[in-house]
């Protein structure tokens, strides 16, 4: 695999496949007769209804009501669940996965340094992984998981799952073997121009197709009603983490509400730089809201980023305004996501990128 820059790296993910090591995500397994009811005091959202081999996305949450991170939660079946959580503070996440599901009835296990995740992302993912690991990987549903596979003789489990917006999975791999497994994949991907992608561009995609990222607007938001997570909301589960906090804001309605701007510097675009997380946005010289997160989309050839804005103000269509390094930006309201995937115009059957096929 070559090592390219940022651009090129957004290019392979978007029209090809990118690659990226297992970014050290924390992964608890739940077991026992208790592990039901101590997932669901952890997470926001109901895990009883989740089948099994499925996974669900979810939020951690503070007493307070603000984000700790996100979560993935897959039903392993005989009363078992794992937990697979994303950025923070790891010692905060850990200690209050043991302190809120530790107890009678559940066993809490942190496998973190145990096993590895590789992330294969890109509308050919699907093609690479059926070529290593058998095409059975076509029949993979999105967040189903898949136990009992192999890639170069090395036992892994599938979770068709990614966090960019195209076709996903991660691979979940020993870690004294995840090396044997990204040298299989980095070996048949040679073919597809497989490259390894870092976080930049995971923010960039993640932006584009409005997934939350924690670690941006998510660390900015007071609760996640404000970042638009009304349905993760669950009114008929017992307590979890932030509850007493959260029905308030249900009773209230929050203080501001996240919205997607496309940025429009008033000046030569390409010489323009990006407004600063954090910088005022303003409508009609009043100040409306603060910008939480901001990217350049190379597909879009302009800058585009989130705010968090008085809920009066948070519409699609209305014309805000923000400054960076002293030049002025317009703002416009848009609706999610900002563009189409390649992956959702992309056919199994059809496509191949071996063949030249492409969307």
């Amino acid at each position: 695999m070559q090592k390219t820059g940022l651009k090129d790296q957004y290019a392979r993910l978007r029209q090809g496949i990118g690659i990226r090591g297992d970014p050290g995500m924390g992964k608890f397994l739940l077991s026992g007769p208790g592990a039901l009811d101590a997932v669901n005091r952890l997470v926001l959202g109901d895990i009883s209804r989740l089948p099994i081999r499925k996974m669900t996305y979810t939020l951690i949450l503070r007493e307070d009501g603000t984000l700790l991170t996100d979560a993935y939660v897959v039903n392993l079946g005989e009363d078992s669940y794992r937990v697979i959580t994303g950025p923070g503070d790891a010692g905060e996440i850990a200690r209050t996965v043991h302190d809120t599901c530790g107890g009678a009835g559940v066993d809490v296990e942190d496998v973190t340094s145990g096993s590895a995740l590789l992330s294969l992302d890109g509308p050919y993912a699907w093609e690479l992984l059926a070529n290593v690991a058998g095409r059975a990987v076509l029949g993979v549903r999105d967040l189903e998981v898949v136990t009992d596979q192999e890639i170069a003789g090395v036992p892994v489990t599938l979770h068709r799952v990614g966090k960019t917006g195209e076709f996903g999975y991660w691979v979940q791999v020993p870690s004294d073997r995840a090396g044997e497994v990204e040298a299989a994949l980095a070996s048949a991907g040679v073919a597809y121009d497989l490259t390894p992608y870092g976080q930049q561009v995971l923010d960039i995609c993640r932006l584009e197709n409005r997934l939350l990222n924690v670690a941006l607007e998510g660390a900015a938001a007071r609760n996640p009603l404000e970042l638009n997570c009304r349905l993760m909301v669950s009114t008929d589960k017992g307590d979890y983490l932030g509850r007493e906090a959260l029905e308030r804001v249900l009773a209230t309605g929050p203080e501001r509400r996240l919205i997607g701007l496309v940025l429009e510097p008033e000046g030569p675009s390409w010489d323009a730089p990006l407004p600063a997380i954090g910088e005022a946005v303003t409508h009609r010289g009043q100040r409306i809201g603060t910008l939480a997160n901001v990217q350049f989309s190379y597909s879009l050839e302009r800058p585009i980023a989130v705010a968090l804005v008085d809920p009066a103000y948070a519409y699609v269509g209305l014309e805000h305004a923000l400054t960076a390094s002293g030049m002025p930006y317009q703002a416009l309201a848009v609706s999610a996501p900002f563009l189409t995937n390649r992956s959702l115009g992309l056919r199994f059957q059809e496509h191949s990128y071996l063949q030249g096929d492409r969307v």
